[in-house]
């Protein structure tokens, strides 16, 4: 009996730590993977603040192209509308 009881003992001590094995080893994977996910929090993170960067200078270029595009506009509209005004002019002279 005091056989089976060591026996037990042992047994329970041998799970005791096999358990505890297990849980340092569940800890270090939960860790590991905690500190992965950090790291790809962070990257997303830097990758978000790069978009907006970018963003920002494309919606800055935008506004530039429209400005530009609206004076070429602007100074063929002016072109036109002189010659139409010379042209009216040398019309009214000739009646």
């Amino acid at each position: 009996m005091a056989r089976h009881a060591t026996a037990i003992r042992e047994s329970a001590a041998g799970t005791k730590l096999e358990a505890e094995q297990r849980m340092a080893a569940l800890r270090d994977a939960l860790q590991e993977q905690s500190q992965r996910l950090e790291a790809a929090l962070q990257r997303a993170r830097e990758s978000s603040e790069r978009i907006e960067n970018h963003t920002a200078q494309l919606e800055d270029a935008k506004q530039q192209a429209l400005a530009g595009f609206q004076a070429q506009l602007d100074d063929v509209l002016n072109l036109h509308r002189n010659e139409l005004h010379r042209r009216s002019g040398s019309l009214i002279e000739e009646n």
